[in-house]
């Protein structure tokens, strides 16, 4: 088995390849009919060393695919290798062997370009094999991949990704053994141009623009009632800086005790004199006479 057809094998079985768990030496990997041109360009390069069969089918559920598999008892070495109790594990073994062509079959396979990220599923590994292929990557080739999860329908799925200042690292390593029907999956410019054009797209829908016309509106009324509270909160505050300043000043001093004095009664015999006060005094004897007397005539 040749250095190339091993890292495309590699690659595949970190992506959408897999061995039969029975026999060990039967190799198989399935796409999208969309997809058969990279297929058939992985099939080329499989036929070197291997007997390879393919096929175009279609589900019961109209789905379109295109598969292929060979095997071979070389390929049982290779099962000891990446499946550890029957399950796809990354070792430091594993990651020894591998190269930059397999992380660039991982890509075509399972990976995304989306905007300014750079995305790739490692939904088969656990938490410590992703960030064991992380430092992997970062020592060797000096690339900082991020991991995290994304949810999905209430799930969780590993991820590891890149921001856009190491995306042309990893382009520069993988880009000559990308695929022509793959480009999409490393062409930055035209991935940044799309995400504009769905997001424009996105943002002219009227459900969009309601939605985000009502957030608008609550973000304000909930700001004007943050500054009106602490436009209260600060009077208040000021309010009672004066009232305890004015008792304190009341039961210290004697003689602003009796200026004070005068002013409440200068101010209450101003009041009394008047029309309007001696209106709702007489209002309120009447009120007061009435309670009286239906107090008496219930006991």
């Amino acid at each position: 088995m040749k250095n190339l057809t091993k890292q495309f094998i590699l690659g595949s079985l970190l992506g959408d390849g897999s061995l039969n768990k029975k026999y060990h030496k039967r190799y198989s990997e399935i796409h999208s009919i969309k997809q058969k041109e990279y297929l058939k360009w992985k099939k080329d390069i499989f036929e070197k060393d291997f007997k390879v069969k393919y096929r175009e089918y279609t589900r019961k559920n109209g789905y379109k695919e295109c598969g292929l598999w060979f095997s071979d008892n070389s390929l049982k070495k290779i099962y000891q290798l990446i499946y550890i109790n029957d399950r796809r594990t990354i070792t430091k073994k594993l990651l020894n062997q591998l190269n930059h062509i397999a992380l660039a079959i991982l890509h075509q396979d399972d990976g995304n370009l989306n905007g300014t990220i750079l995305k790739i599923a490692v939904c088969n590994f656990s938490d410590k094999e992703c960030n064991l292929l992380i430092n992997w990557i970062k020592t060797k080739y000096n690339i900082n991949f991020i991991f995290y999860k994304s949810k999905n329908k209430n799930k969780l799925y590993n991820m590891i990704k890149l921001n856009k200042e190491e995306i042309p690292k990893f382009i520069n390593l993988i880009k000559k053994y990308i695929h022509p029907s793959m480009n999409y999956k490393i062409n930055l410019e035209e991935s940044i141009k799309k995400k504009s054009k769905k997001t424009k797209i996105y943002h002219q829908k009227p459900e969009v623009r309601r939605r985000r016309n009502e957030q608008s509106k609550k973000y304000r009324q909930t700001t004007k009632r943050k500054k009106w509270e602490r436009a209260y909160e600060k009077k208040d505050y000021v309010k009672d800086k004066k009232n305890k300043r004015r008792r304190e000043k009341y039961h210290s001093d004697n003689e602003y005790k009796e200026k004070v004095k005068k002013m409440v009664m200068d101010r209450y015999f101003k009041i009394k004199n008047t029309d309007k006060y001696k209106t709702k005094m007489k209002e309120y004897m009447r009120e007061y006479r009435k309670r009286k007397n239906n107090e008496t005539s219930i006991r």
